[in-house]
């Protein structure tokens, strides 16, 4: 039996997740989360301005073992560095794949990401 709208809606509504959020200062920090429970994969599309200034970039974190996830980062189109973006692994519980930025310089950075999980 084929599923109803609504069933591949509510599917892709656990999977599927918009944030806007800021940084502030220069130091790294955790911007998204998502407990590793249910995804192996996460892709990122993250907007990221300040004032005039642009970054747009997309971002995979893939876990590779029980404690550990690489990371990518591709499609970088910006006027200026404004921050730069890695990941990794806490190790809970529950264990959490966290997207975490370091703002190039000081003041408020905002951002816009958007999450897609990718089942196990």
């Amino acid at each position: 039996m084929a599923k109803s709208k609504a069933r591949i809606f509510a599917d892709l509504a656990d999977k599927y997740s918009q944030v806007s959020t800021t940084a502030t200062g220069t130091s790294i920090q955790t911007v998204d989360s998502v407990q590793a429970i249910g995804h192996s994969a996460v892709v990122y599309n993250i907007m990221a301005t300040k004032g005039t200034d642009f970054h747009y970039c997309t971002v995979v974190v893939a876990m590779t073992s029980a404690s550990d996830c690489d990371f990518t980062q591709f499609s970088d189109i910006q006027s200026t560095n404004l921050v730069s973006f890695t990941a990794d692994s806490e190790i809970g519980p529950p264990r959490t794949l966290r997207l975490r930025a370091t703002p190039a310089s000081t003041g408020t950075l905002n951002l816009k990401i958007t999450r897609i999980g990718v089942a196990r």
